[in-house]
C-alpha cells in the first residue's frame, strides 16, 4: 500500500477534497461528553480524523493523507502532492522542500477567471499538471467547467445560506445587475430589452455614495461593488432573472489562445432556482452547451438550437443571441396576453417549467457535495 500526502497551499484549494468524498476512510466518532480538549459548544460527536487534524482517503492501492491544519510534516510518505493556485508569474517556481519524502509533485490549480493561454502560461506550467476550471487545450490538463462552480460555492460562502422558499410579491417581470458604461456589449443588450418590451425591468445595481471607510473595506472584500457576493433578496422580487457572465455571448474569444469558463455568476441562477423562478443566462455559447448537456436549464434553453459544438463560434453566438431575444419576446407576449398581471404570469411560468426549474437547485447541490468527476480527477493526479 502506497502512502501519499496531499498538501494544499492555503484553505481555498481544500474544496478539492469534496471530489474524493466517497473514498474517505471512516475512522469512527469520538464522544465529546467528557472530553475537555474539544471546543466549547460542540454538539454531538466529532469524527476522530477531524479531531486529529487528519483526513484519510483510500483509492485502490494508495492511502491518501490530508492535514486539515498547517503543520510540519514528520511522517515518511512515498510521495507528496503539493497543490497551489496557478498565477501568472512565479507559481511553478514554488516548491515543497521536505526531506521526509522520496518524491514530490507540484500540481497547479486554475480556478476563477483566466482569459487566454499565453506563452507565459506554457512556461509557468513547465511540465506540471494543471487542474483547471477554464478550458485550455494543452497537455497535462484536467479540465472541468464545474471546478469554478464548486470553488465559488465554498469561496463565497454559499454553503452557509439557508435555501428556503418564501412567497414574495413580484414587482417586475425581469431583474438583473447592470452597471451602465461598464461593458458596451451589455449596454447594447439592455437597450434591446428596453425597446423589445414594455414590461417592468428592475435594475438592481445603483450608484451609492460610499464613505471613506466603506471604500476601504470594499477594496479588501473582493469586488463587493460588482455585486459578487450578493444573495437572492434582489432576485426574488422579479419573475425572471437575467445574468451576464464575464464571458457573455457576444465576447469575442474563439481564437485558439482564448479560454472558455464560467464563474459565480452562473452559480447564482442554479442555486437561486429554489425561488421557483427561471433565469436567462448570457454566457459564452460553448459553456451554455455544456450546461445544457449536463441537465441544467435556463429560460433561453427553450429557444437555443446550438447544442453541438460542431458549429463555428459566429454561428453559435448568433444562436445564443436569438435564444435571449426570443426569451424576451416570449415574456412580452405573456405580458400582453395577461394584461400586465405579473402575479398570474409568474404562476403560469412556474407551472410550465416547474420540473426544470426545481431540478437546477437539486442538481447543483448534489454536484457541490458529490462532484461527478471525483474518480477521474484522482486518476489524473496519481498517474
Amino acid at each position: 500500500m502506497k502512502k501519499v500526502l496531499f498538501d494544499f497551499e492555503g484553505n481555498d484549494l481544500k474544496f478539492l477534497m469534496t471530489y474524493f468524498k466517497k473514498f474517505e476512510v471512516d475512522e469512527g466518532a469520538l464522544s465529546i461528553g467528557d472530553n475537555n480538549d474539544l471546543l466549547a459548544g460542540m454538539q454531538g460527536d466529532i469524527q476522530s480524523n477531524t479531531l486529529n487534524n487528519l483526513i484519510k482517503f483510500k483509492y485502490k492501492n494508495t492511502e491518501i493523507h490530508v492535514y486539515t491544519k498547517p503543520q510540519k510534516i514528520t511522517e515518511d510518505f512515498d510521495k507528496i502532492y503539493y497543490f497551489s493556485k496557478y498565477v501568472r508569474r512565479g507559481d511553478s517556481k514554488r516548491v515543497n522542500k521536505n526531506k521526509n519524502t522520496k518524491e514530490y509533485e507540484h500540481i497547479l490549480v486554475n480556478v476563477g477567471e483566466r482569459t487566454s493561454v499565453t506563452g507565459e502560461m506554457y512556461e509557468e506550467l513547465n511540465g506540471h499538471k494543471l487542474i483547471s476550471g477554464a478550458n485550455c487545450e494543452m497537455d497535462g490538463v484536467f479540465y472541468d467547467y464545474r471546478f469554478n462552480l464548486i470553488y465559488f460555492y465554498y469561496y463565497f460562502g454559499f454553503n452557509y445560506l439557508r435555501y428556503k422558499y418564501r412567497e414574495v410579491k413580484k414587482q417586475s417581470v425581469l431583474g438583473l445587475y447592470w452597471h451602465p458604461y461598464y461593458k458596451k456589449e451589455r449596454d447594447v443588450q439592455v437597450e434591446f430589452m428596453k425597446k423589445a418590451s414594455n414590461f417592468p425591468i428592475d435594475f438592481y445595481s445603483s450608484e451609492n455614495e460610499l464613505s471613506t471607510y466603506e471604500c476601504l473595506r470594499t477594496i479588501t472584500r473582493d469586488n463587493w461593488e460588482k455585486n459578487h457576493i450578493s444573495s437572492w433578496t434582489d432576485y426574488e422580487t422579479s419573475m425572471v432573472g437575467y445574468v451576464f457572465e464575464t464571458l457573455h455571448h457576444s465576447t469575442e474569444f474563439e481564437s485558439k489562445h482564448r479560454l472558455e469558463y464560467i464563474g459565480e455568476k452562473t452559480l447564482k441562477p442554479l442555486l437561486f432556482s429554489f425561488l421557483k423562478m427561471p433565469f436567462i443566462l448570457d454566457c459564452n455559447p460553448y459553456s451554455f452547451i455544456d450546461l445544457n448537456k449536463d441537465g441544467y436549464w435556463f429560460l433561453n434553453s427553450e429557444f437555443f438550437e446550438g447544442n453541438v459544438r460542431k458549429d463555428n463560434f459566429t454561428t453559435l453566438k448568433e444562436k445564443l443571441s436569438h435564444s435571449i431575444e426570443n426569451s424576451i419576446h416570449y415574456l412580452q407576449d405573456m405580458y400582453y396576453t395577461h394584461m400586465g398581471d405579473i402575479d398570474k404570469m409568474n404562476g403560469l411560468l412556474y407551472e410550465e417549467y416547474k420540473d426544470k426549474i426545481d431540478n437546477n437547485h437539486k442538481k447543483i447541490i448534489n454536484e457541490v457535495y458529490n462532484p461527478t468527476a471525483g474518480e477521474e480527477l484522482l486518476k489524473f493526479i496519481l498517474k
